[in-house]
């Protein structure tokens, strides 16, 4: 379940990620329902993913990679639909 910091969008200050979501370090944020979108990615994976090939990650970065996939998701169930089917199979994606 992401935490209310990870549902929301900030203006101009910066956000420091955690295992288990993130965590506010500034006051100023937006309604909680500026961005709705499910948390579908293990936060800590991508970022000891990225840390093992020697980057360091971005604290915005989960976010991006997060709707990454919302999208191919999304995308995979249009061309699922116009399949006529029920099932989302590899070819979908």
């Amino acid at each position: 379940m992401p935490t209310d910091a990870f549902k929301c969008i900030l203006k101009g200050g910066k956000i420091k990620t955690t295992g288990l979501g993130y965590k506010h370090t500034m006051k100023t944020k937006l309604p909680l329902n500026a961005y709705e979108k499910p948390t579908l990615i293990i936060i800590s994976h991508i970022k000891n993913f990225i840390k093992e090939k020697g980057y360091r990650t971005n604290s915005l970065t989960p976010r991006a990679v997060n709707d990454a996939v919302i999208e191919i998701i999304e995308k995979a169930i249009r061309r699922t639909k116009l399949d006529k089917k029920k099932t989302i199979f590899p070819k979908h994606i």
